[in-house]
């Protein structure tokens, strides 16, 4: 349960003006769960059993906040602009962590809409926002792990700690080479999950490439990479994965760790 606590935004400190966060409706004792996704299924009039289709979220998962003053005292305009222009006018998904014990290890990642203002005496000392998550899941400290290569194949232990069960977690790969000439094929293969389905990508001389598996994007200095990928985006099963690796340079592998906490 998330009780008034100070937390960051983006990297900022709500020390910085002198704030607390809670849920709206915060008594001593509530009811609290994680988000949770809507199951699908699906049964025809003669069949006497649903048949699962998956789960599925109709909308980002949303939170409503109270921000205020921690020591009750009005927010003047200026420091009111400032906050507002920290977390309510923004682009994108941004971390979000509570200063609280039992959720200091979590980061939370998503960006604020709606906006209200708190009112005591005719003078403000808060607001309303209203947070859309990018994810049901919290985000744990993830896993990482370098390996470097001179060409022959290696075998490593790569540890998937996420609360993800039946589904497949997807890592961020960096590729590094270091030697001049020839390209280089780097390979990947999971033994734990398909010893027959490899992760294959022409690393060029001296370059630097960062794939995100999850969402199917390559960074690579400018240029467009996906004609040197075969499109076997590299994916763990829950625990142990024994990854069988071919690279000259080096691979950053970090796992996320996907959290089902709630707040």
């Amino acid at each position: 349960m998330l009780s008034s606590a100070a937390f960051t935004y983006d990297g900022i400190a709500s020390d910085s003006f002198g704030l607390l966060i809670s849920e709206i409706g915060g008594d001593n004792f509530q009811q609290t769960s994680p988000f949770v996704s809507a199951v699908k299924a699906i049964k025809t009039p003669g069949q006497k059993r649903f048949f699962y289709t998956g789960r599925e979220l109709d909308d980002m998962p949303q939170k409503t906040f109270s921000v205020f003053s921690a020591d009750g005292s009005p927010i003047s305009d200026i420091v009111q602009r400032d906050i507002l222009s920290w977390i309510a006018d923004r682009e994108g998904f941004k971390e979000l962590q509570f200063i609280q014990p039992d959720l200091i290890d979590y980061t939370y990642k998503c960006i604020f809409s709606q906006t209200e203002k708190q009112f005591h005496r005719g003078n403000v000392v808060g607001f309303i926002f209203t947070a859309a998550f990018d994810s049901v899941y919290a985000y744990g400290t993830p896993r990482k792990k370098v390996i470097n290569g001179v060409g022959p194949a290696q075998t490593v232990k790569i540890i998937n700690e996420s609360d993800v069960k039946d589904s497949y977690v997807y890592p961020i790969i960096t590729l590094k080479s270091t030697s001049a000439g020839t390209n280089f094929i780097t390979s990947i293969i999971n033994l734990t999950d398909d010893a027959t389905r490899e992760f294959k990508f022409v690393l060029r001389s001296n370059e630097k490439v960062v794939i995100d598996n999850e969402l199917k994007i390559i960074t690579a200095d400018g240029s467009h990479r996906l004609a040197d990928f075969n499109k076997n985006w590299l994916r763990l099963v829950k625990g142990v994965n024994e990854l069988k690796i071919s690279i000259i340079g080096s691979v950053t592998i970090e796992v996320p760790t996907y959290v089902l906490i709630g707040f």
